[in-house]
């Protein structure tokens, strides 16, 4: 390929009483999902074409035998539909002049980015103003992401922590969906803008799931939730909800000697 090595076979070519042998090698890209785009048998030979090389052992040209295009159930399609994720197979068999051959097996992922998840100015979530109404916007929260190889799906993980003082009513799941609403602008990357919210699951510090958390006393809490796109992909939220003391910090200057009201 276009890297500066070769791609291996997974297993060793099989070798046949004619003496010839015959090797498949697999591998693996990604490109971003585009309104409106495909990738036809054409396109997928002009890239194979211009990703890879093959050179036969003593050199010479190669033949090409069969080129095709599978979803991800396997069954052939005439073009790849680069509009939404997905994942998709090329397959590419080649032969030298003495009927070796080599199948290139591609997969090839559509992505595209999971739900982006943005603190709202002066996010607290408790519905309060802006803290520092001349600052800038908050910066969306940096992801974990993962790509499912099957689906071509994005699956991202976001943390983020909230301190809040004690007092107050236990909080639901209900209230935690309202908490998050108000601490939170969410964004998908595709073009409808769709995304739907799972129900907020909280947990205590040890980690088992519970119905409300208490806010009576100091304690650590987690709550999660789950935000899916029009196509599947996803992004958590896990939110470490701490509960504190209101208590007032600070320090005291001492008196001014010069006196006046210094001190008062």
């Amino acid at each position: 390929p276009l890297a500066p090595y070769p791609v291996d076979p997974a297993v060793p070519p099989e070798g046949r009483p004619d003496g010839t042998q015959h090797a498949v090698v697999e591998d693996e890209m990604r490109v971003k999902a585009q309104d409106g785009a495909s990738l036809s048998l054409p396109d997928a030979r002009t890239l194979v074409q211009r990703r890879y090389s093959f050179t036969p052992e003593g050199g010479g040209a190669v033949t090409e035998l069969s080129l095709a295009l599978a979803d991800a159930a396997g069954a052939p399609v005439s073009a790849i539909d680069q509009s939404r994720p997905g994942s998709w197979l090329v397959t590419y068999k080649v032969a030298d002049q003495n009927g070796n051959t080599v199948t290139l097996r591609l997969r090839y992922l559509v992505v595209s980015d999971a739900p982006e998840v943005t603190p709202k100015p002066g996010g607290d979530g408790q519905g309060g103003s802006d803290p520092d109404p001349g600052g800038t916007d908050p910066d969306p929260l940096p992801p974990t992401v993962t790509v499912d190889p099957e689906t071509g799906l994005t699956h991202a993980v976001v943390r983020d922590t909230v301190t809040v003082a004690t007092g107050g009513a236990p909080m639901t799941s209900a209230d935690a969906a309202d908490f998050m609403q108000r601490r939170y602008q969410l964004k998908s990357a595709l073009a409808d803008g769709v995304l739907t919210c799972d129900d907020p699951q909280l947990f205590d510090a040890s980690g088992a799931k519970v119905t409300a958390i208490d806010r009576s006393q100091e304690g650590d809490w987690l709550i999660e939730m789950l935000v899916a796109d029009s196509a599947g992909n996803t992004t958590t939220i896990q939110l470490t909800y701490l509960v504190r003391k209101g208590d007032v910090s600070g320090s005291v200057a001492p008196p001014d000697p010069s006196g006046g009201n210094a001190g008062n």
